[in-house]
């Protein structure tokens, strides 16, 4: 216990330091986000005249007809980019879209099927999921047969997720274009190339390209996050790594209330740790999309996106009631300064539910299985060591 109080106390003392390393790591991961390694997007052209346009995802409206059908039209944009014209630089890379630099300066958001390589470019990118043989088809459907010819020897052979592959080709649904304006992830297809004799079309969803995210995702989290996921690989350091990192959102948030508390001293606790939620809950909202759409975990599984999910529940759920018991305990309802304390605290009962469960099998056989859920009571008595001001809280323990 008194590590904990040691640590905490050395987190007091040097917030206003460990809130500038923060900002400062923040601004370098923001700078760092908006840099693409351009070689691995080489000589890339436009195929289809398409809209270029100002944000990653929307620019465009529906219009209702004269005959009672709706149509698009595009809202938000610059103008078009015209077939063939060349790509100077990509910027940044989202689901769906790609900001871009165009050879007459103009910049903004291209669809991304309508970005190719020409002869002498390149697409760089990596599987997200194991592949068979039999993923990789002839056409861009999946009816279509698959691209390498049976071989009962290597029927089963899997491409691990993570491998480097290149994109030469695109494909989405123009009709589905045409009418949404817009290329969606799940119409769209890509070209592969494994090696020499391995190449054919795989949907989308099985490939990511280099600084690819989805368009939830922080640029500032997903970065740093997908850095250590790369350098650490799968396994239980990365995932162990990460989830350490699971505790800066709270942190960030108590020491910013700490700050908040000693401008405005006239801010009850319950105030104070309503603004603490207010920042927490939407900053692990953010976490949660960029920590998951960037770490090598992510294998569009839905039992792993089920347990990030109850992790992230959980860590913001465990870390709110800490910082709510710290704030009753430590800041005095009276003079509001940090001075307060537990001197002493009383175990007041315990109080024991047992839950028994009985299954019956077919043969007559049963199962009987008992649970106990223990919840102790507790007194605590507070002092505060700047104005002399003591409370009492109740609180329950569950073991």
């Amino acid at each position: 216990m008194n590590l904990i109080y040691l640590i905490k106390d050395s987190i007091v003392k040097w917030r206003y330091y460990i809130i500038g390393i923060l900002i400062l790591g923040l601004i370098t991961a923001i700078i760092a986000s908006n840099l693409i390694d351009n070689k691995k997007y080489k000589s890339l052209v436009i195929t289809w005249e398409t809209p270029i346009f100002l944000n990653s995802t929307g620019g465009t409206l529906g219009v209702k007809q004269e005959d009672g059908s709706w149509k698009k039209k595009i809202v938000n944009s610059i103008g078009n980019a015209t077939k063939e014209q060349k790509v100077t630089k990509v910027h940044r890379i989202r689901e769906q879209r790609v900001l871009v630099t165009l050879d007459d300066d103009r910049k903004g958001w291209i669809d991304l099927p309508f970005l190719w390589p020409s002869d002498s470019g390149k697409i760089e990118a990596r599987l997200i999921t194991d592949i068979k043989f039999e993923d990789i088809k002839a056409e861009p459907t999946k009816y279509s047969n698959q691209s390498v010819k049976y071989d009962s020897k290597r029927a089963n052979k899997r491409f691990k997720r993570n491998s480097n592959i290149e994109v030469t080709a695109w494909y989405t649904d123009k009709e589905s274009y045409e009418k949404n304006l817009t290329a969606y992830p799940s119409y769209t297809w890509a070209y592969i190339v494994i090696n020499e004799e391995t190449k054919g079309w795989v949907p989308l969803k099985h490939i990511r390209l280099y600084g690819q995210m989805t368009d939830s995702a922080v640029a500032s989290i997903w970065l740093p996050i997908r850095w250590i996921s790369e350098l650490l690989g799968d396994g239980f350091f990365a995932g162990l790594f990460v989830l350490l990192l699971y505790g800066i959102p709270i942190l960030i948030a108590f020491l910013l209330a700490r700050f908040l508390s000693e401008i405005m001293k006239f801010l009850p606790n319950f105030i104070l740790f309503v603004i603490i939620s207010a920042i927490v809950v939407p900053t692990y909202f953010a976490v949660f999309t960029s920590v998951f759409d960037a770490s090598s975990y992510n294998q569009n599984s839905g039992l792993l996106m089920f347990l990030f999910v109850l992790l992230t529940g959980s860590v913001t759920l465990g870390g709110l009631s800490g910082i709510f018991q710290e704030i009753r305990e430590s800041r005095c309802p009276k003079c509001k300064e940090w001075e307060g304390g537990a001197y002493q605290r009383d175990h007041l009962g315990t109080t024991t539910t047992t839950k028994t469960t009985t299954t019956t099998y077919s043969d007559g056989r049963k199962d009987i299985t008992s649970n106990k859920d223990v919840v102790e009571d507790w007194k605590d008595y507070c002092k505060c060591y700047n104005c002399g001001y003591t409370w009492t809280l109740y609180r329950k323990e569950r073991k």
